[in-house]
C-alpha cells in the first residue's frame, strides 16, 4: 500500500451548474430540474478520483428533504461526478437558496472541496436559458452559439430577451 502523502497537492473540486431553477408556470407541469457537474474535478497526478461525495449544506428550513437526500446518497454510492435532481424532486421544495458541496479524494488520500449555491425561484421570474455549445469554443473560427429557452419557464405573456456577452475563460492553462 501507498503511504498517505503529506506534501502532495490536493485534488481540485469544481461544480458547474445553473444558479437558479424555476417553478413551472402551470401547477400541472413539473418544475425545472437541476444537473450539477463535477466532471472538471480531478487530481494533479491524473489518476481517477477514489471518492466523490455530494452534500446538501444549507437550505430554507422547515421542509422534508428526504427524497432529495436519497438522490444525493444514490449519486454518492455510485461515485458519480454528476448530481441530477429532477423537477419532480425540486418542485415541492420551498423557494430560496440551497447550497450543495462536492468533496473529492485522490488516490493519495488528499481531499478537495467546493460549494455551489442555487436559488429556487417562483414561476414569475426570468425564464431559464440553456446555451448549447461544444466543449471547445473558438469564436474567431465562426462557431455559432445557440440557445434554447425551457418552455415551462416562460409564462403566458412573458417576453424573452437574449443578452450575449463574451468573456475570456481560462481552460487548461490556455
Amino acid at each position: 500500500p501507498v503511504a498517505r502523502c503529506t506534501a502532495c497537492a490536493p485534488p481540485k473540486a469544481q461544480i458547474e451548474g445553473v444558479e437558479a431553477v424555476n417553478n413551472a408556470c402551470d401547477d400541472d407541469l413539473p418544475s425545472q430540474g437541476l444537473m450539477l457537474s463535477g466532471s472538471n474535478s480531478g487530481g494533479p497526478g491524473g489518476r481517477p478520483l477514489v471518492s466523490i461525495t455530494w452534500s446538501l449544506v444549507s437550505f430554507p428550513g422547515g421542509q422534508d428533504l428526504q427524497d432529495v437526500q436519497q438522490a444525493i446518497q444514490e449519486a454518492n454510492e455510485k461515485n458519480e461526478l454528476i448530481l441530477d435532481l429532477p423537477g419532480s424532486l425540486l418542485g415541492p421544495l420551498a423557494l430560496g437558496e440551497y447550497t450543495v458541496s462536492l468533496t473529492v479524494e485522490s488516490w493519495l488520500g488528499k481531499q478537495g472541496r467546493t460549494e455551489h449555491t442555487f436559488t429556487k425561484q417562483g414561476a414569475s421570474v426570468s425564464p431559464s436559458a440553456c446555451i448549447d455549445t461544444p466543449d471547445t469554443i473558438v469564436l474567431s473560427g465562426g462557431v455559432p452559439l445557440a440557445a434554447t429557452v425551457d418552455s415551462f419557464s416562460v409564462c403566458n405573456g412573458q417576453k424573452v430577451i437574449f443578452f450575449w456577452q463574451c468573456v475570456r475563460l481560462e481552460r487548461n492553462g490556455q
